[in-house]
């Protein structure tokens, strides 16, 4: 199936707003992105983000897993020739276990110490985290959503300066040309 770029980042693309944050932190400032560079790049994240989870879903099938784990994913990069990147995937990994894990520990104690018998409670607890991990996602993605209508309207100002200085080009080529005949 062959789609146009505005049907496919509809339909497939990661959100604009945080791409351009990710693209804007690895350049120099003041740096302009032109929109068909933009489009590639969400293009080639989006890519690339299909054929490592599915790289990885291949490893995890393989170990006869329906659940993809972290260590699919790091394994995954190897496979795919990104092993340089295996390391900080590692350390996010577990950055990101260790913050959980302090989280859980943090509701225990407070848990613990409002009614003196918090071992009732903690599974209580973990279910309202889990219910608040599960909402997380449609929170992001209306976030991601005004970001991208945000996005869109600071991309179509960029696009009208384009316009006006192409416009403004063309005059000033037009007048070069009247003067030198």
């Amino acid at each position: 199936i062959i789609m146009t770029a505005p049907a496919w980042e509809t339909e497939y693309g990661l959100p604009k707003s945080n791409l351009q944050r990710v693209v804007r932190a690895a350049l120099p400032p003041n740096t302009q992105i032109g929109k068909d560079a933009k489009t590639g790049i969400s293009m080639a994240s989006t890519l690339f983000c299909f054929y490592h989870t599915s790289t990885a879903s291949e490893i995890a099938a393989k170990n006869k897993r329906a659940v993809i784990s972290a260590n699919d994913m790091l394994e995954a990069l190897d496979e795919m020739g990104f092993e340089n990147f295996r390391d900080t995937l590692n350390n996010f990994i577990n950055a990101r276990r260790k913050e959980k894990e302090a989280k859980t520990k943090r509701k225990h104690s407070e848990i613990e110490k409002q009614d003196g018998q918090g071992v009732n409670h903690v599974e209580e607890a973990e279910e309202e985290e889990e219910e608040e991990t599960s909402e997380r996602p449609q929170k992001f993605l209306k976030g991601a959503q005004d970001d991208d209508q945000q996005q869109l309207r600071e991309d179509d100002q960029e696009d009208d300066l384009d316009e006006q200085e192409d416009q403004e080009d063309q005059e000033q080529n037009q007048h070069h040309q009247h003067q030198h005949q």
